[in-house]
């Protein structure tokens, strides 16, 4: 901004003039996809949610979880928003994981093969 005027890039401007910058995102910028962390551990789990600019909102541990190193070795089963690389949410949203130790609440991933 110029004296308060969004000036369009190229425009020419008097030395010293003053110039205010403004940072943001524009509504263009403001989404992201949710990733899939299902069989991820936990720290791993929460690191791509957060590095794919999203907040986890609760992590819900079932009963095979009883300790700390428990939590830690636990694995994601679970999620709340399912993942998607079609539908964008808001950077921001909020992600709810559900956490296991039993192998078997874990969802298997049909691996695809290129022919």
């Amino acid at each position: 901004l110029v004296n308060g005027a969004e000036i369009e890039p190229g425009t020419e401007l008097l030395t010293e003039s003053r110039v205010d910058l403004v940072v943001g995102l524009n509504s263009d910028d403001g989404s992201t996809y949710v990733p899939d962390v299902v069989g991820l551990k936990q720290i791993s789990a929460v690191g791509v949610v957060n590095d794919n600019s999203l907040n986890i909102n609760k992590l819900y541990f079932d009963e095979t979880v009883v300790d700390y190193d428990d939590s830690l070795n636990a694995m994601v089963w679970s999620q709340i928003p399912e993942p998607s690389d079609s539908v964008s949410v808001g950077m921001g949203s909020e992600v709810t994981l559900y956490l296991t130790l039993d192998q078997n609440k874990i969802p298997v991933k049909e691996e695809i093969v290129a022919e």
